[in-house]
């Protein structure tokens, strides 16, 4: 059948990786970041009933539990979309073999419903449900299953509709947060009436049937789409306004040559998906600081809160300038064969990256309704950032030395990693918590920070020197690095 072909060919493609058959070191951090993963969510698990009682203290258990897995699976929308591939077994491998369109379409659609976002509910749930004396406890597992399925593939039609668009991706955020907002206040009370439906459902399993109707919808529409767009030319050809977001851009002529490299790494940021992926991510990562500034566990423990801050506010220059050069493998030789120094270049990417990162910086200060000294964490931890991990990560990517294909998505895409990647989250995101640890046993915990933000501002300052000294060590690995691009 044509179906389990297009599973044995996923199955082929994924080991058969050169990434993954050729780099052992990715190979070992991918199965230590599962491990580590697994731990977490199966031990979120098994103490959830426990958190569920502090934040819901006059609900019942299971009606909390509901409660949160409506959240769970609106997050996960999001998840899908940012996250999630569109099918990895392409349309154009057989769409000129003598198969029936219909058949192609459903086979493709359903040989890619296997992916690792059915593992996340099933390891923080599971432990849960087992832990209870619930009726019915094996509909609850199924009922997860049959959200996953339903999330996927109305994240699928997403992705093909909009082609992966930005807006597409904030209009979801924000009907996200509005409808989590809205349900809330009480406004809109969304999961109280599908709770108890759900709580009333345990009793009678049949009432879980409905649930059914999700997926099979989300099916019809997925399919309905693809069926009427499996054509080779809408395939493969790009539509021309794809660069709306760019096409306009022209304000590096003001700004001399470090202007016009404003504009081209802007270009390059917001034309490719590798790029554009984490982008519009770091937004996603502002709710990061949920997790540790709702628990007072933190807050006694402060030099945790320094790396969530930095999480916060600059986790896109951490995953954008790791990979600089390699980003830039295409036309690297263009780069070293014209007059721009690795300083001037670097000094373009700063510059860019500290806007960008400020913005997310302001957005952040939100966090101040919770707590008034949540907002100079952020400000001294953006100018730290700034200051120290930038160069720093400018530093790292002298390292790099593989290509990366700029029109693959960034989600479970491991090319242009080495080993030195994982290596430098230890001095980057560890450095930080020992050091304000450090100052805060000599002084005090707001002197810590004001350190921090003293730090940054000296490394701001100091800024051209550290590129000046990266770009020497870029002028003797240059023809490494672009031999290395070549080869990859």
């Amino acid at each position: 059948m044509l179906f389990f072909t297009l599973i044995k060919h996923r199955f082929l493609e994924a080991f058969r990786s050169k990434i993954l058959s050729k780099n052992l070191a990715i190979m070992l951090v991918m199965a230590f970041l599962f491990i580590y993963f697994s731990s977490v969510f199966i031990s979120l698990g098994f103490f959830l009933g426990d958190i569920l009682r502090g934040i819901y203290p006059d609900n019942p258990i299971l009606t909390s539990f509901f409660t949160v897995i409506v959240y769970y699976y609106l997050a996960e929308i999001l998840l899908r979309y940012f996250l999630m591939d569109i099918p990895a077994v392409k349309f154009q491998r057989y769409i000129l073999h003598p198969f029936k369109r219909k058949s192609l379409v459903n086979s493709v659609l359903l040989s890619s419903v296997f992916d690792a976002f059915y593992l996340f509910p099933l390891m923080i749930f599971t432990p849960f449900i087992y832990q209870y004396d619930l009726d019915n406890k094996w509909m609850i597992w199924v009922t997860l299953l049959i959200m996953s399925t339903g999330n996927h593939f109305f994240a699928l039609y997403l992705k093909k509709k909009g082609g992966s668009s930005p807006f597409i991706g904030i209009i979801l955020l924000l009907i996200t947060a509005a409808i989590i907002y809205l349900d809330s206040i009480k406004i809109i009370p969304i999961t109280p009436n599908i709770a108890e439906y759900l709580t009333r459902a345990t009793e009678e399993p049949l009432l879980y049937l409905v649930t059914l109707c999700y997926p099979v919808l989300a099916y019809l529409v997925s399919f309905l789409w693809m069926y009427n767009h499996a054509y080779l030319d809408e395939i493969s050809i790009k539509k021309s306004n794809n660069d709306r977001l760019t096409t306009n851009l022209s304000f590096g002529k003001k700004y001399g040559k470090i202007g016009q490299l404003m504009e081209l790494e802007t270009r390059l940021i917001l034309r490719n998906k590798r790029t554009k992926q984490p982008l519009f991510i770091s937004f996603v990562f502002l709710l990061y600081g949920l997790i540790f500034y709702t628990n007072d566990t933190y807050s006694e423990q402060q030099w945790i809160l320094v790396f969530a801050a930095i999480f916060v506010t600059s986790m896109f220059a951490m995953q954008h300038l790791q990979f600089t050069w390699s980003l830039e493998s295409s036309y690297f030789d263009h780069l070293i064969t014209n007059p721009i120094s690795f300083s001037e270049y670097m000094e373009a990417k700063f510059r860019l990256i500290a806007a960008y990162c400020g913005g997310l910086t302001l957005l952040s200060l939100g966090y101040a309704f919770l707590d008034p000294a949540l907002a100079y964490h952020h400000i001294f931890a953006y100018i730290f950032a700034m200051g120290t991990l930038v160069p720093m990560y400018f530093f790292f990517s002298t390292f790099n030395s593989k290509r990366i294909d700029l029109g693959k998505g960034a989600s479970f895409n491991f090319q242009g990693q080495s080993g030195h990647h994982y290596l430098a989250i230890i001095p980057v995101l560890a450095g930080p918590c020992i050091l304000f640890w450090l100052i805060s046993l000599v002084s005090s915990e707001l002197i810590a920070w004001i350190s921090l933000g003293m730090i940054g501002v000296i490394g701001i300052s100091l800024r051209k020197l550290f590129f000046k000294a990266i770009g020497k060590r870029l002028e003797k690995r240059k023809y490494i690095m672009s031999t290395g691009f070549k080869e990859n």
